[in-house]
């Protein structure tokens, strides 16, 4: 007979093969992921990083987005990820390392919330449950295809770990320190991952407990012994993560997060307004708590429109499809919560400590995860205050109004996560309680039964609601208009039949979850290893039934095809874009009918259009291409771009782009002309073409003009700027941004060609500024060589145009370098590689210390011979 160590590995084989039902065909490459960012954010990049890491041991410009970024200042480059880079590095391509990518966190977060679940006292033979609720609970599986919060999610329990205090009563370790290498190195691999924000969360939780013990226990003391380990890992994180963390606070300082004061009243309002709105998307309905007792309440969104709670007013965009953490860890949370409120008797009511961690982390997280529907938007339901912020009184509200610098985040839904490892854990801690071998499993009690109930009534209940709309052929009027720009109209009689499944699929699965935990005349005949063992494939079909539809995946040769059909079959050298588009820059057949093969419409579609960042693939500059966090520049340019074309007609408005692009050196553009699509085979596509590039300018035949020294920037000087620029066709006085050197009245402008350029050859008469397309953000330098002489000097590299940079360069001969040396890389990467060094090396140093102070054999043998014998 196996032992319950070995039952219990083989137990742990359900993670691994339920993650090869999701994902076999994307790890075989005959299938790729192809929903939203993974598909047409994540992939490209993390190919265009692997190639240039390959290229250069560090890179840190990306000179193909806007007028240039720095890669590591984009967070979720994840340049320094180790787990990238090692995957990325396999014999396999980007399509394939993405879902291997994603197929390690979510393993990783399996083990994760297992290793936790043990900590907190659970049984290594229960802590598969919170290992396979966890990592295919709705909120956290769906996170394949926004990967940097995949990231977060797959080490925040090994953050969490910090929450249980040596000593305590269900504690499993046997030291009395509280460990500090392993919580600082998985929040160190969230900042490296791209996830900062699910480290502040973790270290929020934390203190957030710290106190509340405090209070509690009424000891001064429990405050600063909790929160001491705390400050040492985020600290010992911080000096492992340094280079990240230093590049990340630089370009953040210059980003569209930051409020700009030097900007009028009415731009800082309207500034604050747009990020408040940022902020607060993708805000979990309340309605959406249904998902957690059946795992479709709210319809699908792919491959056709089910969603069907968008008939709902202020349903808003779909963060996750489902909550769902399967019917187990819903009828745990039940329990828990009827125990902790006292609906027992009371002499059989006694204080759990273990579970009201996880409860309180439960129902703070989802009250988190609501965000603008705060306690406001729940009296405006009574017709109160209607005008007011709906957020106001919300827990989210509350860390976005009074803690420092949480205004700079976004998605009341990255706190879900935290909901989803809490049941987890109350789901492994729940099943252990109750389940015992056959002869002393106890009969089922009253609070079970009457959870149990009243699942079973909810189902029932909808169950009934949903056939009689059926039978009714009743829809509201709101769904009759309902339409999205890539699934088409929504589907109202499919979704109620989607519905229908999953409340029969939910109803069939807590039966079985109490026949198999609770005594009665089947369990008792089954022994106690083979029904946990059971259990959990019960577990693991509920959840990868349920999730396998989350998996979007397209046929990658089909793809292909479609792309060597209609996409573009090759690039110039060099080529700076503009992407324009037709509409909404995708067909209006998507937008009025369904079609199963839309998701292979889209993902083609937005490959051709190099929509997100396919235009890395072709290595191309793309000015108006995605980022995560763009510059508070690039974001002015937008929005004085719209102010002064929104009354424009549509000659003028070509007029304007024309001017732009001249003025920004962009030599093509890429149209996607949705009106007119190509249609084959059924699948509708929209058609891209390259124009014809602009005039060339060479270095033979430079773009002349006068430039002159202002320090003032704001939205009103681009606005100005960019009206001067379209009245002259694209050339205007350049307006250099100098705080370090007076420039020199009279100048003329000298405009570079390439801004990939390094070195340039220059002949002045007079001094000239040399103007570049690439975007100053403070750590670019230029050097001066005087060529006749060999004499270097350095010249300040100024910001030009907002968008630009500029050297001043006095009459002569001279070549001019570009570098790109930002001042904390050398002092952070020397800290960073200390504190590695450290880390790794300090295991040496304890076992060394540990066999100093065993006891000699041989002395001890002696001891008759010692002092007092």
């Amino acid at each position: 007979m196996l032992s319950s160590e070995i039952r219990s590995r083989v137990n742990w084989l359900l993670v691994p093969i339920a993650l090869a039902v999701c994902f076999g065909s994307v790890l075989t490459g005959s299938q790729r992921l192809a929903f939203r960012d993974v598909s047409h954010f994540y992939t490209p990049l993390y190919r265009y990083v692997a190639l240039r890491t390959n290229q250069q041991w560090l890179p840190l410009w990306n000179p193909l987005g806007a007028t240039g970024m720095p890669l590591m200042g984009e967070t979720t480059t994840a340049v320094l990820y180790p787990v990238r880079f090692v995957i990325f590095a396999l014999p396999v391509d980007a399509e394939t390392a993405i879902g291997i990518y994603a197929v390690f966190h979510l393993l990783l977060a399996a083990i994760a919330a297992a290793w936790l679940a043990k900590r907190a006292g659970v049984k290594r033979e229960f802590t598969t449950i919170a290992g396979i609720v966890y990592a295919f609970s709705g909120s956290v599986f769906f996170l394949h295809t926004n990967l940097p919060f995949l990231v977060g999610a797959s080490w925040l329990p090994f953050v969490l770990g910090l929450l249980i205090q040596p000593g305590s009563p269900n504690a499993t370790s046997p030291s009395k320190r509280t460990p500090i290498r392993g919580p600082a190195f998985a929040l160190a691999m969230m900042v490296l991952g791209g996830d900062p924000q699910t480290a502040l969360h973790c270290v929020i939780v934390l203190a957030a407990a710290a106190l509340v013990r405090s209070v509690a226990h009424r000891d001064v003391w429990t405050l600063p012994r909790m929160l001491i380990p705390v400050v040492l890992a985020c600290s010992l994180a911080a000096l492992m993560s340094a280079p990240q963390i230093a590049a990340s606070l630089s370009w953040s300082q210059q980003s569209s997060r930051v409020v700009d004061f030097s900007a009028s009243d009415e731009t800082r309002l309207q500034i604050a307004a747009q990020r408040r709105d940022e902020a607060y998307q993708f805000s979990l309905p309340p309605w959406h708590l249904s998902e957690l007792v059946t795992p479709w309440a709210s319809g699908s969104l792919f491959p056709k429109n089910q969603r069907i709670s968008s008939v709902i007013a202020g349903d808003g965009r779909m963060w996750t499809p489902t909550i769902y953490v399967s019917m187990l860890g819903l009828l745990a949370l039940m329990c828990s919560v009827a125990d902790r409120c006292g609906f027992r008797k009371r002499h059989q009511q006694k204080r759990q400590p273990e579970k009201d961690l996880w409860l309180a982390l439960a129902a703070t997280s989802l009250l988190l995860s609501l965000g603008h529907f705060g306690f406001t938007w729940l009296i405006q339901q009574f017709g109160f205050r209607p005008q007011a912020d709906s957020a106001v009184g919300g827990l989210y509200w509350f860390l976005y109004q009074y803690f420092p610098f949480y205004d700079s985040y976004r998605y009341p839904t990255k706190w879900l996560p935290f909901f989803s490892i809490a049941a987890a854990v109350l789901s492994a801690q729940w099943v252990q309680s109750n389940f015992h071998p056959a002869s002393e499993q106890p009969t089922e009690t009253p609070l079970v039964r009457r959870s149990t109930w009243l699942i079973i009534a909810t189902i029932l209940t909808a169950s009934a609601g949903t056939l009689l709309l059926r039978f009714m052929d009743w829809q509201p009027e709101a769904a009759e208009s309902l339409t999205d720009e890539y699934w088409g109209p929504l589907d109202y009689r499919g979704a109620l039949n989607l519905l229908s499944w999953s409340l029969f699929h939910s109803g069939v699965v807590v039966v079985l979850v109490v026949l198999l935990v609770y005594r009665n005349r089947v369990s008792a005949r089954i022994s106690q290893p083979t029904r946990l063992s059971l259990l959990l494939i019960l577990l693991a079909v509920d959840l990868v039934v349920c999730h396998s539809q989350l998996t979007a995946k397209v046929n990658r040769s089909e793809e292909q095809a479609m792309i060597a059909a209609n996409g573009i079959a090759t690039f110039p050298d060099h080529l700076r874009a503009l992407r324009m588009q037709s509409g909404t820059g995708w067909p209006k057949q998507w937008r009025q009918s369904a079609n199963l093969n839309r998701l292979a419409e889209v993902s083609a579609s937005e490959r051709v259009a190099c929509f997100g960042r396919w235009h890395l693939d072709h290595q191309i500059n793309v000015f108006n291409g995605m980022s995560s966090i763009r510059s508070r520049d690039v974001d002015l340019f937008w929005r004085s771009s719209a102010r002064l074309t929104k009354a424009m007609n549509n000659a003028d408005r070509e007029v304007f782009w024309q001017s732009v692009q001249t003025w920004l050196q962009l030599n093509h553009v890429i149209f996607v002309d949705a009106d007119q699509p190509t249609e084959a085979n059924g699948l509708v596509v929209p058609t891209v073409k390259l124009r014809s590039p602009l005039r060339s300018q060479s270095m033979d035949d430079p773009v002349m003009a006068t430039f002159c020294d202002r320090s003032e920037k704001s939205a009103a000087r681009f606005l100005q700027l960019l009206d001067e620029m379209a009245a002259s066709g694209g050339r205007q006085d350049a307006v250099v941004f100098s705080d370090q050197l007076p420039v020199p009245s009279g100048a003329t402008m000298l405009v570079a060609q390439k801004d990939t350029a390094a070195n340039l050859q220059i002949h002045a008469t007079q001094h000239r500024l040399l103007t570049r397309p690439v975007y100053q953000d403070g750590h670019w330098h230029a050097t001066l060589t005087h060529r006749p002489t060999g004499q270097r000097s350095i010249a300040a590299v100024h910001n030009v145009d907002f968008l630009k940079q500029g050297v001043i360069v006095p009459p002569g001969d001279w070549s001019v370098s570009f570098t790109y040396q930002p001042g904390w890389l050398k002092a952070t990467i020397t800290i960073s590689v200390i504190t590695w060094l450290a880390w790794l090396l300090y295991p040496l140093r304890t076992m060394v210390g540990s066999r100093r102070s065993s006891p000699n054999p041989t002395t001890t043998a002696s001891s008759p011979n010692r002092p007092g014998h």
